[in-house]
């Protein structure tokens, strides 16, 4: 898990994160794009705010099957982490290790997103686990 600390300097940590954004109904929403969750692609799922989202992606079927670290996993979009944060989405949840892709330039540039989102992002948690990939 991630607190907004790990992509924004000087925000909120898990130890001042809110338990209950971990726990209850999550939506558990299919990846298609082979390369990057998309502000295109979710939105079409009318996302509210409050929501815990969980997004499946080819992560799970690719990412888990090594013992290498795979660079090129699916990650958010800057778009999608920005419309999440707009939302008002509570918490994020994917099939790897992390929400933001892993080179500073691909996808996953949550930071600015994050800083530009409305007040809410500053709760929003993000849960990185082969969780949010089980059925």
């Amino acid at each position: 898990m991630d607190g907004p600390v790990h992509f924004i300097h000087g925000a909120a940590g898990l130890d001042e994160m809110p338990l209950n954004a971990t726990m209850g109904e999550a939506r558990v929403i299919e990846i298609e794009h082979p390369r990057e969750i998309t502000a295109d692609e979710i939105g079409k799922h009318r996302l509210q705010a409050g929501e815990r989202v969980l997004f499946r992606t080819s992560n799970s079927a690719r990412c888990w099957h090594t013992d290498s670290f795979v660079e090129d996993f699916v990650g958010l979009s800057e778009q999608a982490a920005m419309y999440l944060a707009e939302t008002g989405v509570q918490t994020v949840g994917i099939d790897y290790l992390s929400v933001g892709g892993y080179h500073a330039n691909g996808p996953g540039s949550t930071r600015s997103c994050s800083r530009r989102g409305s007040g809410s992002s500053r709760d929003l948690t993000c849960l990185q686990s082969p969780a949010a990939g089980t059925r």
